[in-house]
């Protein structure tokens, strides 16, 4: 989750050194004198500074972090602590919050309520008259939201201090947000705003935000933005993504907790309303967004969603999917308008469209009104329409997996060389499948983009090897390795009409046979083709070599030069014959290979002899006439 830059600091010495007994003591003489605590500030900035690239901090032993984090607890929330100190001890937790060895004792007392408070995610308890009152900085409180991305993440015991009364109020928070920005970028843009029902759901006090300066979303200057990290470069939508890690790391750890507040019905109206937000038109795609960039809040906010409906308790999901067609209208928009920025790849929206293979249906549809001339819907429309239909959303996931699988160019039988991509393609894959299994449009447009009628020159190289969409996945069946061959076979098959022989024609037996043996097909091998077979697969140039091409292997093998039996009598062929089957009746008997037979399901069973494979074969001196 987190990447850093490793350097050689001896992170051991420098927090040994840095947590001493005799710093300790000192630090508490000052506060406690009341005394300016900038010598402390100091050194807190300097180890912070420090370790600010480490992720290890295994030698830091319990022994040495129980002293300075009792200091910690105790004077943290004290109002002798100035506020730049309170600052700096939140980022020497964060950052040791990288590592899970030892970290609850980060999180010791109170300190999982001060980061919710100065996070404003809980009220303050002012318990003690020395204790701060609400009054903390901008600083305190966005270093505060950055450590509970981290906290959450590693700490059991921040995770259990994060209530539903703090889900609540994030969700809640991120949805006032979400509608901030929207309305600054409308006013920005001089674009009408839309109501999403929003007053019917319930108000909350963010005013802090603008005391804090971070009520500002400078739509002039967002794509000028400095890409540090500093608190001072941060605005409205830094705070926003914080919050939104905060949703998605917490839907993950309480998925299977009883109550668990994102699978009530209160939380799916938010997360409903803050994604017609996020896939309206105005905020999608006004320009104050990059054309790429990995901060985006949809992603967020999908991958929280993922987690819901995946992990969720089986008996939650009827009302679960009470939202679920509203959020594949949702997935479906963000995807639609991802494909005018090459750059982005909706890939988060398409892994939740993943979580309902069986429920995509609505995603084709029959287009009945036109965009306004000149607005991006009806580019989009012109750019996915296809006999009337919208084939967006298939068209997108189509474009990314061709951009993901390489090309194969060659006849060398080689691997793909490892891309992280590539695991994205199970996805894909899975939502593919699922829109052509559920409408007939999409498969009748799929089959048109992948598997077009074959021509000769098609079938002059192995099946597997080329620049289209066929030929990788095709080559994608023989990679086991990358989990996506089943799928990509089956998407085949589905776009051959589920038609044995036409799936043999366009991909070969050789590479098919695993799905056939699986699906219990290979009885029907050698089944009469039917005319829509040829009607629409073929043309007149592939009818002229179809004759030629050997089905095995699905495309035109070049003859041998030499015949290694041209020269043979018929009694060395004999010799050789029952020498091969003797050889292979022995590493039958050594449990070397197991030949198989098809049974009469049409799966497969081993063969008890050789004997067996051969009982079918007519004799050639047979006396019938």
């Amino acid at each position: 989750m987190f990447s850093f830059i490793s350097h050689d600091v001896d992170v051991s010495s420098i927090l040994r050194n840095f947590s001493s007994s005799k710093n300790i003591v000192k630090w508490e003489e000052i506060l406690n004198k009341n005394e300016n605590d900038f010598e402390i500030v100091s050194a807190f900035k300097e180890v912070n500074t420090k370790l600010q690239q480490q992720t290890n901090f295994k030698n830091f032993t319990s022994q040495e972090r129980i002293p300075l984090m009792n200091f910690i607890n105790n004077y943290i929330n004290k109002k002798v602590t100035s506020s730049s100190l309170r600052t700096e001890m939140i980022t020497f937790i964060r950052i040791l919050s990288r590592d899970k060895h030892e970290v609850e004792l980060l999180y010791i007392g109170k300190i999982p309520q001060y980061l919710l408070a100065y996070s404003h995610f809980i009220k303050y308890s002012n318990d003690d008259p020395d204790d701060i009152n609400e009054d903390i900085t901008r600083d305190v409180y966005l270093e505060s939201l950055k450590c509970l991305t981290n906290s959450f993440y590693s700490s059991k015991t921040s995770q259990k201090s994060a209530t539903n009364d703090v889900a609540v109020v994030i969700l809640q928070t991120i949805r006032l947000i979400v509608l901030e920005i929207y309305d600054k970028i409308c006013l920005h843009s001089n674009l009408k705003k839309k109501s999403f029902g929003e007053e019917n759901l319930p108000s909350r006090d963010i005013s802090y935000l603008k005391k804090f300066n971070l009520d500002i979303f400078d739509v002039f200057n967002y794509l000028k933005k400095s890409n540090d990290d500093t608190t001072n470069s941060m605005d409205l939508s830094d705070v926003l993504f914080l919050m939104l890690k905060h949703v998605f790391i917490l839907s993950f750890h309480k998925s299977k907790e009883q109550g668990n507040y994102f699978v009530t019905e209160d939380a799916l109206k938010e997360f409903e309303l803050i994604g017609k937000i996020f896939s309206s038109s105005e905020y999608y795609n006004n320009k104050v967004w990059p054309s790429k960039f990995d901060t985006n809040p949809w992603s967020q906010y999908f991958r929280s969603l993922f987690n819901v409906y995946n992990l969720t308790n089986p008996n939650n999901m009827g009302l679960l999917n009470k939202y679920r067609d509203s959020l594949i209208q949702i997935c479906s928009s963000i995807i639609n308008y991802g494909s005018l920025y090459p750059q982005r790849r909706e890939q988060d929206a398409i892994n939740l469209l993943a979580a309902f293979p069986d429920n995509l249906s609505s995603l084709i549809h029959k287009v009945e009104i036109i965009p306004a001339e000149g607005s991006l819907d009806e580019k989009i429309l012109k750019e996915h329409l296809w006999n009337g239909y919208n084939m967006g959303v298939p068209s997108e996931i189509m474009r990314i997996i061709d951009d993901i699988i390489p090309p194969i160019t060659d006849d060398i039988l080689t691997s793909f060389s490892y891309n992280p991509l590539l695991e994205l393609l199970p996805a894909n894959l899975t939502v593919l499948i699922g829109i052509c299994r559920s409408s007939k449009e999409a498969r009748r447009y799929c089959r048109e983009v992948i598997l077009p009628p074959l021509t000769s020159k098609d079938v002059q190289q192995r099946p597997d090897v080329g620049k289209g969409l066929r030929n990788k996945l095709i080559r994608l069946i023989s990679q086991p390795e990358l989990q996506a061959d089943r799928l990509s076979a089956e998407l085949l098959f589905i776009l051959c009409k589920k038609s044995v022989p036409r799936l043999i024609k366009y991909t070969g037996l050789g590479n098919c046979a695993g799905l056939l043996a699986n699906s219990g097909l290979l009885g029907k091998i050698n089944e009469q083709k039917n005319g829509s077979d040829s009607e629409d697969s073929e043309t007149e140039d592939y009818k002229s070599v179809e004759d030629k091409v050997n089905p095995i292997t699905g495309y035109i093998e070049k003859q041998p030069k030499y015949n290694v039996f041209e020269n043979m009598s018929e009694e060395q062929k004999e010799y050789e014959a029952v020498k091969l089957a003797n050889a292979l009746h022995k590493m039958m008997d050594l449990g070397i290979v197991s030949p198989a037979v098809i049974d009469e399901k049409g799966g497969t069973r081993a063969a008890t002899s050789v004997l067996e494979l051969v009982k079918d074969v007519e004799s050639e001196k047979s006396d019938s006439d």
